[in-house]
């Protein structure tokens, strides 16, 4: 793809192709979290029948010419041909898997290893871990995190606390408000919103779809829906400021 993967925009390295390779800005991310959303919806939903990828992960995550975002990778993918047979939410969708854990260790859900099934419950909690690593830039197998501490848990602990700015790539810093411009763009009512409350909103999207308990997640459609309304919001708050001269 004209633009490689996802993985190399987020953790560029020392190869000769990412040299062009530069940060992508909150609305960029915003919008290709929002192209995996949807694609993600549209296999849970919309396509006969079901599919179920197993394995989404930045590296699966291919960008276009203008940044657009598509899901490659089906190697591990799942047809449900018989949808919600084996589980009481119809948006699961469980089936069996005949090769164990299915997908990458850090993105696979954790009851992929005690259930010995895949369910679309999966797919949203690699999507989940994905959105975080989008905006912090971290990966789950980061050297980071020791001792039994989780991306998931990292996160989580900084938003209950209000430090986002100890999670957030630090690229990010100066558009979320951490810069002394934290009041750039306003609502419909006036008041000013600032950018990283769009970004605490889409960490906030991450950490319901990586819930422990599967029944607990959004599902990929709801997921989207929050993401294009933040994106949404997102834009407002960096548009530049109208003049009020008349």
């Amino acid at each position: 793809m004209p633009n490689y993967s996802l993985d190399r925009w987020l953790h560029p390295g020392s190869r000769e192709l990412d040299k062009d390779v530069k940060s992508l800005s909150v609305a960029q991310r915003l919008s290709v979290a929002l192209d995996i959303a949807d694609a993600l919806s549209y296999l849970h939903t919309s396509s006969v029948p079901p599919i179920i990828h197993c394995d989404l992960k930045p590296s699966n995550v291919l960008l276009g010419e203008d940044m657009t975002a598509l899901i490659g990778d089906f190697g591990l993918a799942k047809l449900l041909l018989d949808p919600g047979s084996d589980d009481p939410d119809p948006r699961g969708c469980a089936q069996e898997s005949t090769i164990g854990i299915r997908g990458t260790i850090g993105y696979v859900a954790p009851e992929y290893g005690t259930t010995g099934k895949v369910t679309t419950h999966g797919d949203v909690y690699s999507f989940g871990v994905t959105l975080l690593e989008i905006f912090t830039g971290r990966s789950p197998a980061d050297g980071a995190f020791e001792d039994g501490l989780t991306l998931v848990e990292f996160v989580g602990a900084a938003l209950l606390h209000d430090k986002i700015e100890q999670v957030v790539d630090p690229a990010l810093l100066p558009a979320v408000g951490f810069d002394g411009d934290a009041s750039r763009g306003s609502g419909e009512s006036g008041a000013r919103v600032p950018v990283h409350n769009c970004l605490v909103s889409a960490l906030r999207v991450g950490l319901r779809c990586t819930r422990a308990v599967p029944y607990g997640r959004l599902s990929m459609t709801d997921a989207a829906s929050e993401l294009r309304a933040i994106r949404d919001a997102c834009a407002v708050a960096l548009a530049p400021p109208v003049s009020s001269d008349s």
